[in-house]
């Protein structure tokens, strides 16, 4: 029985509250894939080799990448298994680029760049500006399971605090504050 603790900072907690989280079932995305890159690999061989124009060749290319990539999921059962879900990222800042989400919820718009607010690939920030963000998505990325769990248990109860030191038991995953998990292993 470990001990599982989150705490998050301030700002942590600010952007927490508002993504966009959204589960999906990596088993149904799979086989989606795999019904598509079967659809495309007829495509690409009714066209035939007579007329291998370069845009038949990177067609045929990218399909055995995806192919590969299925068969390494299949190889690691996330295809195969119903039980299996993820989160997915592409979405969690509602659309918006991750530090341009993160520079309007944290108030720090006046640390973008001039002259770069209209870039194809979203504003640019200074570097220690990038390094802070960078650690606010790292560091929801790496435990963005417990975050989504943490939330839904805490929304009766007053929401996700900051600084404050939340613990599970790693095979219950129910989430209580620091004291509240001592009282807990008490009655016990």
């Amino acid at each position: 029985m470990a001990r599982i603790t989150l705490e998050l900072t301030e700002e942590q907690v600010k952007v927490v509250r508002c993504l966009r989280f959204k589960k999906i079932n990596i088993n149904r995305s799979g086989k989606d894939i795999l019904r598509t890159v079967n659809e495309l690999d007829r495509i690409a061989e009714s066209i035939g080799d007579e007329e291998s124009e370069p845009r038949v060749a990177l067609l045929r290319e990218g399909l055995y990448d995806i192919k590969q990539e299925i068969e390494r999921l299949k190889a690691e059962e996330m295809v195969e298994r119903d039980k299996y879900y993820g989160f997915d990222t592409f979405d969690l800042f509602g659309g918006m680029k991750p530090y341009e989400f993160l520079a309007f919820i944290l108030g720090r718009q006046k640390d973008i760049i001039p002259g770069t607010e209209e870039d194809y690939d979203g504003p640019k920030f200074p570097p220690e500006v990038v390094e802070e963000f960078e650690k606010i998505i790292g560091y929801i990325y790496d435990r963005i399971v417990d975050i989504e769990d943490l939330i839904h248990q805490r929304c009766d109860c007053g929401g996700i605090q900051p600084n404050v030191k939340y613990i599970a038991l790693d095979h219950e995953r129910i989430w209580r504050t620091e004291e509240e998990f001592e009282e807990y292993r008490k009655k016990k």
